[in-house]
């Protein structure tokens, strides 16, 4: 008996969407998949400069409860654009999963709002931005929160980051705002196993990312320009996504650095410390409500409205539904109250007689309680209103003069006066004020660096050999980009 020969897992597929193509990813999580890969092709290891990342690992926590009118939609995984097959055994999850899953939830009368349950590492770039696109356009319809439970880097935070408002437990971790993308040079392990390719091409740039040979001057320039335009549009959909809270110019100064818990709210990242549970009960709580009519139809309550406005609502649909019963009784003749066998015509009438005047006795209580309610909150919420405003206007003017006068202090500090107008008025806070004048002084010393190397004043050149490291390229482009010129290569 014979059978047909295993299968072996298709591992060249899962290389070609890590190697040679654009990534929003944790590159702890892309060296532990690169070189998983490279293993099991005959591959050396994926060596990564991850610098001082965070390797801790949480465990993600599922909400006790859920208002059935909040569709969660889980975003567990590394994220890819399209799906397949092995995508659920694998641990991907889709851009076009996720994209469906919102237009369901948009479209669907009985949801209020939208939690996106996101525990990501990132993945690729390709979809990730149309995604967040779609999810700022649902915003408009219905609130859209996330909870970052309890990873959101790079793809991640761009999908947490496009919500209304993001929630992240203390342990949780999110950031790694930038792009990464991995040349695997074989040539040198083709010359051990002594197989030389010859390729035979049409076009000068055909064979610019192949593996089978290093990777040209021309090629790590195009692939370069090719990644700082995905890193803009990364940190403009950060910037869309959070408004004034986090600007693009802010998303850009953070380097793609991570942080955890209470740094990623100062920075900028998320608006509150929480777990699944807190994101779900606010969110519960801030959503639009709904009260029945006398006609079985809904009303909607506005968000802000208190437990006192809605009980008031539920009052007046049973005020009508009753009217309605009466309505109803008069175009019938079917009197509910109508005498029963051995009933006395005088008994009847002081029955009739009472009942009526107890009925009209309910009635006027209760328009008259309805009518005190509406008066006593009325009078109560102006003057509420007044006495808030003033001891808010108060505290708040103390608060934003002491603010401003720290930020033109650091401004001064850091000999960046000009700074101090923009951070005000963007209204910065320090967290990231500090960060902004840290990498800018960082930029200011590479371009005097570089400039002094280069004679000064002659432009910012690096050479063919030196631009081979990566380290020196990035840092003569941000050199040179800080002047608002250009790198040349020269020979």
């Amino acid at each position: 008996m014979s059978t047909a020969p295993r299968q072996q897992f298709p591992y060249f597929r899962v290389a070609e969407r890590m190697f040679n193509v654009p990534l929003l990813i944790h590159p702890l999580k892309a060296q532990v998949i690169g070189n998983f890969v490279a293993e099991r092709m005959g591959m050396p290891p994926v060596t990564l400069d991850v610098g001082e990342y965070d390797q801790g690992v949480s465990r993600r926590a599922k909400p006790a409860a859920v208002d059935p009118a909040i569709a969660v939609i889980s975003i567990h995984g590394s994220t890819v654009h399209r799906s397949s097959y092995m995508d659920a055994m694998s641990g991907l999850i889709s851009y076009e999963e996720i994209t469906a899953a919102l237009r369901e939830a948009r479209a669907d009368a009985t949801v209020g709002a939208i939690l996106l349950d996101v525990d990501s590492f990132g993945g690729e770039a390709a979809g990730c931005f149309s995604l967040c696109e779609e999810i700022r356009a649902t915003r408009a319809d219905k609130p859209v929160w996330a909870i970052v439970n309890e990873h959101a880097y790079s793809a991640g935070c761009a999908i947490a980051t496009s919500a209304d408002r993001v929630y992240l437990p203390p342990s949780a971790g999110m950031g790694s705002i930038g792009v990464l993308w991995i040349h695997m040079d074989m040539s040198g392990a083709d010359a051990q196993a002594g197989v030389q390719y010859t390729p035979i091409y049409a076009g000068a740039r055909k064979i610019d990312y192949w593996g089978h040979a290093p990777l040209s001057d021309e090629a790590r320039a195009a692939e370069q320009s090719s990644i700082d335009g995905l890193y803009e549009l990364f940190c403009n959909s950060v910037g869309l996504g959070r408004g004034k809270r986090m600007t693009a110019a802010v998303a850009r100064a953070t380097e793609a650095a991570c942080y955890q818990g209470a740094a990623a709210v100062t920075a900028g990242l998320a608006d509150q410390i929480g777990t699944i549970d807190d994101a779900i009960r606010d969110l519960a709580a801030a959503m639009p409500r709904r009260a029945s009519t006398a006609r079985g139809r809904s009303a909607a309550v506005p968000t802000n409205a208190t437990n006192l406005e809605v009980d008031m609502a539920n009052e007046i649909a049973a005020d009508n539904s009753a009217a309605a019963t009466d309505t109803n009784t008069e175009a019938t003749g079917i009197n509910p109250a109508a005498p029963t066998a051995g009933q006395s015509g005088a008994s009847i009438d002081a029955g009739v007689t009472a009942e009526v005047h107890a009925a009209a006795i309910e009635a006027a209580r209760a328009e008259a309680h309805a009518a005190g309610k509406l008066e006593g909150l009325e009078v109560g919420r102006k003057e509420g209103f007044e006495a808030g405003r003033k001891e808010g206007h108060a505290a708040g003017v103390k608060e934003t003069k002491d603010w401003a006068a720290e930020v033109t202090a650091h401004c001064q500090v850091a000999k960046m006066p000009e700074l101090a107008t923009a951070a005000i008025t963007q209204g910065m806070t320090m967290e990231t004020l500090r960060i902004t004048t840290n990498a800018a002084a960082v930029a200011a010393a590479a371009a005097t660096e570089v400039a002094t190397s280069n004679g000064g004043g002659m432009g910012y050149t690096i050479t063919r050999e030196a631009a081979r490291d990566p380290q020196a390229y990035r840092k003569a482009r941000e050199a040179a980009a800080a002047a608002g010129q250009s790198v040349t290569i020269i020979d």
